[in-house]
Order: structure tokens, then C-alpha cells, then sequence
């Protein structure tokens, strides 16, 4: 009688145990729409022809000698585009950095000075305009005997950060890190460009480790240089963002919340069930609101960080595309807008999404393989 009072004790336990909600405290939400509008936005086309991929994994936009330049990553070399005209200008072989499928990002500092990230060995190069390496490091791994390990992937959103002779790997974790006894995750490494033994690491949120989040694309990780002194980063779980000084030695929580998010909910399936099905993966991200990339722009001084949110009625046999809004804060953490971008969710890519003089470029889904296409939407009041 005893054992079964105690195995029914058990059972009203585990039936009545509560999932762990993430309630959004909309203290100092954005309360209009008024700097960014659909319907107001210019296009401009770089011409990457019948070789370059017009889907770049990793790119970047850099300010060389006063003109605006868009680089990316194809195989085993970086292009680079003169923003104005969209032609090709330049581009810099990376053979040297180990086989062409291998290479996932890359950071332009100056023409003496190239980070290659090699996904498959985790070894950053530093080479220069000629392709010659002149720095490698080793970026500690899961399967490494080191106390801590970042699972890197230097791709858009995650891409590499130079900041004063020092560099930033971000990357997810793929698990429930509630299970981790030993919290050897890190979401970021830094190491010094010069100082080869000189690390940093940063944390991944508390919360991450207080309930089940789905273990795959909640824990994605997204920064962005800030200044010549500080990063940023967003969570897809977190309402605040986190700006760090450039060692990780000081930090700000910082709110950046969605008007349009109530709570994040964790889910309630066994994590081990989410990895043997995909499907189940997808339908929890789906059903969720999440933070995705931040960026800041440097033309403007304003922080744009996107909101997503759930999908009604997904039945999981048609790819997914988050319908998403964009959120405006200044520099000195004032909210200014919120942009809803449900319409056009399937046809934007803001993965691919930088400041410019012109105003925010988001890259857009197009047929035509030869030309990566963006809309620019102007930045009103700016």
C-alpha cells in the first residue's frame, strides 16, 4: 500500500510539474511603427554572375578608403563588390585554409589582415589580400580535453567580430544545455589576434540551464560590434540583450523586447523524442515567439533587433518562414519603433541584413541566380 501511495505521489508530481514561462515585462516597449515602412525602400543588386552563389552562408559589409563594400564567402574565396555600382572588384584566395567545403566564415579587418574560420578542424587563420597565413589558432571543441569549448560556426548572425586586436567566435549548442552537469558550453570565445594564449568566454544565459528550450534553434546565438570598445548580443529566449566591454569583464542587460511578444513558453517534450524527430523540433520552434539577429548601425547609431513569431496551423510538411517585426532602439537603450514584417516573411532574408548610408539592406529571396537583390528601407527621422 505504501509503495503505491508512493508511486501515485510521483505521478501527481511529474503531472503537475509547470513548464518554465519567459514572461516578456514590456517596460519600455516601442509603441509605434514610424522609422521603417514596407512600402518605402529602394533596390540594388549586386551581379555575382553564373559562378558566385547569390545565397551566401556568410557576407559582410565594410567602409574601405570612404566607399561602402559588400563581401562574401563562396568555397574557398571572398568576393568583393563595390556596394554603389554591384560589380565585382576584388577577391581573395583562402586555399591555404584547408579543403573548399570546409570554410564557413570570414571577417575582412584590413587588406593585411583576413579572419578564415575552417569549420571542419575549428582552426582561425589570419591571412592577407594575397591569401598567405600570418596567424592560426586552435578554437577549443566538445571532443577537446579543454574545460570549456564553443560550438562555432562564424556563419551570418555568428559571424566573426574584430574589435582592437581581438576576435569573437559565437556559436549554438545542439542539446537541452538543463542536461549539461558540467556547463561547459560557452555561446562565445575571444581571443587576442596577437596573444595567442589570451582567451575570453562568455556564458550562455541563466536560463538556459533552467528548463528545456528545445535544444537547437532556441539556442542560437547572434552578436554585432557596437563601438571600438563593445559587443552585443541576442538570445532567441531573452527579452534584454547583453552589451559587453571588450574583455567580457563588464556587462549590461539591456531591454529590447517585442511589443508584439507576450511570453516564451519551453516545451514539454522529452528533449531525446526532439532529436529523433525533426518534425517535432520544427513544431516548437514554430509555435513560439524568439529573438533572431541584431545588428548595429554604425551610419544611424541605432541597435535593429528582429522578433519572430509563431506560425498558425503549420502542419510541417512545407518549409517554415517566421513572420517577423523589426525593433529599433538608439544607442543609449531608448526603444524608438517596431515594424511588423508579416507579409513578407517568406521573401526577406534578415540573416543577410546590414546598416548603410541609404538606410537597413535586407537581402531578398529572388529567382534570378545571377545578382544577389536588397531592399533598402529608408530609416525615417534619421
Amino acid at each position: 500500500m505504501k509503495k503505491n501511495l508512493f508511486l501515485l505521489t510521483l505521478l501527481l508530481c511529474s503531472c503537475s510539474s509547470e513548464l518554465m514561462v519567459n514572461r516578456n515585462p514590456k517596460t519600455n516597449v516601442a509603441q509605434d511603427s514610424t522609422m521603417i515602412t514596407m512600402d518605402d525602400y529602394i533596390t540594388k543588386e549586386i551581379n555575382v554572375g553564373d559562378i558566385i552563389t547569390n545565397r551566401p552562408v556568410c557576407s559582410q559589409m565594410a567602409e574601405i578608403e570612404g566607399k561602402e563594400k559588400y563581401m562574401l564567402l563562396d568555397m574557398n574565396k571572398m568576393y568583393v563588390f563595390d556596394w554603389q555600382t554591384g560589380m565585382l572588384e576584388d577577391s581573395v584566395d583562402f586555399h591555404n585554409c584547408g579543403k573548399i567545403t570546409n570554410l564557413s566564415g570570414f571577417a575582412y579587418r584590413n587588406k593585411d589582415s583576413i579572419m578564415v574560420y575552417n569549420y571542419s578542424t575549428k582552426r582561425m587563420y589570419c591571412v592577407n589580400n594575397d591569401g598567405k597565413i600570418i596567424g592560426e589558432w586552435k578554437i577549443p571543441r566538445s571532443d577537446d580535453s579543454s574545460s570549456e569549448y564553443v560550438a562555432a560556426e562564424a556563419i551570418n548572425g555568428t559571424n566573426i567580430i574584430c574589435l582592437n586586436g581581438a576576435s569573437v567566435v559565437s556559436g549554438p549548442i545542439f542539446g537541452n544545455l538543463q542536461d549539461s552537469p558540467d556547463n561547459k558550453e560557452r555561446a562565445s570565445l575571444l581571443f587576442s589576434v596577437n596573444e595567442t594564449d589570451k582567451k575570453g568566454w562568455m556564458r550562455f544565459p541563466d536560463i538556459y540551464y533552467q528548463a528545456n528550450w528545445g535544444g537547437t534553434y532556441m539556442n542560437s546565438v547572434s552578436h554585432c560590434k557596437v563601438d571600438s570598445v563593445s559587443w552585443a548580443y541576442s538570445f532567441p529566449i531573452e527579452h534584454y540583450i547583453h552589451k559587453y566591454s571588450l574583455s567580457f569583464s563588464n556587462g549590461d542587460s539591456i531591454y529590447m523586447g517585442s511589443r508584439y511578444i507576450d511570453e516564451i513558453v519551453e516545451t514539454d517534450i522529452n528533449f531525446v523524442e526532439m532529436i529523433l524527430d525533426r518534425k517535432l523540433r520544427d513544431k516548437y520552434y514554430v509555435s513560439q515567439h524568439s529573438y533572431g539577429p541584431i545588428i548595429y548601425d554604425n551610419y544611424h547609431e541605432l541597435f535593429i533587433r528582429v522578433a519572430e513569431h509563431p506560425i498558425k496551423q503549420w502542419n510541417g510538411d512545407v518549409p517554415f518562414f517566421k513572420p517577423f517585426s523589426l525593433i529599433i532602439m538608439s544607442k543609449d537603450g531608448k526603444m524608438l519603433s517596431e515594424t511588423s514584417i508579416r507579409e513578407n516573411s517568406d521573401k526577406l532574408c534578415f540573416g543577410d541584413m546590414y546598416g548603410c548610408k541609404e538606410g537597413l539592406a535586407i537581402r531578398k529571396m529572388t529567382e534570378n541566380e545571377n545578382v544577389i537583390s536588397f531592399n533598402i528601407y529608408k530609416i525615417k527621422g534619421q
